[in-house]
């Protein structure tokens, strides 16, 4: 045995043997932290400010075009929404379906969708609020793990065209 003693191969076998476990050990308690780290992470509330415009504005489905103005860690980016209106057969109570978006920041992309809860009449109400929940799906580079929900408050005083929002989200991974 290489000019060990039997008893002397034995040490060295269990010290090795101990080496392998507490590293192993270590190691799991490194990745147990590092899981609870991330799902023990704090949610943020990210408050964005938008002006967007209608792009297909005569048409009940369509898409806008926004500008997004949001803290941290979002920043300022692009919005791209998809709408669909139904307006009932006497054509005053209009509604929307649920619409999805695409914002684009610096640090990659957030995807979801957008859900209004009150309607609107098309007859007489050049301005109105729409009041209605946000839900982030995911996202890209930064933002690949995104998720989260929040609220979203619209205002318009030419049926559409233009609208000014505020959305309020509580993200639970960024």
């Amino acid at each position: 045995m290489g000019g060990y003693s039997s008893r002397d191969w034995r040490r060295k076998q269990v010290r090795r043997g101990l080496s392998i476990l507490i590293a192993s050990v270590a190691a799991c308690g490194i990745g147990l932290a590092a899981d609870g780290a991330l799902a023990a992470r704090p949610e943020v509330t990210v408050k964005c400010r938008s002006k967007w415009t209608n792009q297909t504005p005569v048409k009940l489905h369509g898409y806008l075009l926004g500008l997004d103005s949001c803290g941290t860690p979002l920043g300022n980016g692009l919005q791209y929404a998809s709408y669909r209106l139904k307006v009932n057969a006497l054509g005053t109570v209009a509604t929307f379906d649920p619409g999805t978006f695409k914002d684009y920041y610096d640090g990659g992309t957030t995807h979801g969708s957008y859900q209004y809860d009150n309607s609107f009449n098309p007859k007489t109400d050049r301005g109105f609020m729409l009041r209605g929940s946000v839900k982030v799906l995911g996202g890209t580079g930064t933002y690949k793990d995104a998720a989260g929900s929040g609220t979203i408050t619209c205002s318009t005083r030419d049926l559409g065209n233009h609208l000014r929002c505020t959305v309020t989200l509580s993200m639970n991974r960024l």
